[in-house]
């Protein structure tokens, strides 16, 4: 059964043109995941206690209508399917009871000591619901287009990016994004946005990242390289749209 959840957008949660801010809403997407795992007993106390946790694998996000400040908005959860590896979530966003964004997010358990993945089957209960929440499956990871302008933007992971798990939170990657190419233009929203996350980044660690727009639409990628680690963290892409 979907979990469902109204959500004043304030101003804090929107960005300069009153549409809102993509991390916000993941925020809420958080919020309202972690009250329903809780209602399964697996809240982030008990995973902790015995050594396992969900990490955020891959997302995507469509919107075909801009959220804006003060939207009573409800947000609808629930866990898909297994699939593979990966527990799938869903999130439905309604606005005056009209469909208008769409959420699918991949999950693997891992081990918290070792960090290795753990099958789906280590976890008990049911996370297969027989309702198809959103319309569409993510595809497999995606590849940075060739003979694409590129530029470059550097960020710093500080003490305010990191949460209980003393990682980068997974909201603050699309910040960094859309940091890196300084917003949006005035009369555009988020539209779409894809996350791979490729690796974990912790505190003081350096990111490099290479992003460059689409030749053909609107549409921004983005590749992440953890210059402290020597690793790559993540690959995205988001499109906008004109309000």
């Amino acid at each position: 059964m979907a979990k469902e959840k109204d959500i004043l957008m304030c101003n804090y949660d929107v960005l300069f043109n009153s549409t809102y801010k993509p991390s916000s809403l993941y925020k809420y997407f958080q919020q309202i995941a972690t009250e329903d795992l809780d209602a399964l007993g697996l809240n982030a106390k008990t995973m902790k206690e015995r050594g396992i946790a969900f990490v955020l694998v891959r997302m995507k996000t469509v919107f075909k209508k801009p959220i804006f400040e003060y939207d009573l908005i409800t947000i609808k959860t629930c866990h898909r399917r297994v699939k593979g590896a990966s527990f799938i979530r869903d999130y439905l966003v309604y606005r005056n009871g009209e469909l208008i964004g769409e959420t699918s997010s991949y999950w693997a358990l891992i081990d918290l000591n070792s960090r290795r993945l753990m099958r789906p089957s280590s976890l008990e209960g049911d996370f297969n619901h027989p309702v198809e929440l959103c319309s569409f499956e993510i595809d497999e990871r995606f590849s940075f287009p060739e003979d694409l302008e590129c530029k470059t933007y550097e960020y710093n992971i500080v003490f305010n990016d990191i949460d209980e798990n003393k990682h980068m939170n997974n909201t603050r990657y699309v910040d960094i994004c859309l940091d890196a190419i300084s917003g949006i233009a005035e009369d555009e929203f988020v539209s779409e946005i894809r996350i791979d996350f490729l690796k974990e980044a912790k505190m003081d660690e350096k990111l490099l990242l290479k992003y460059a727009k689409g030749q053909s639409d609107n549409t921004f990628y983005f590749s992440s390289y953890n210059k402290s680690s020597q690793q790559s963290c993540f690959d995205a892409k988001i499109t906008f749209k004109k309000i």
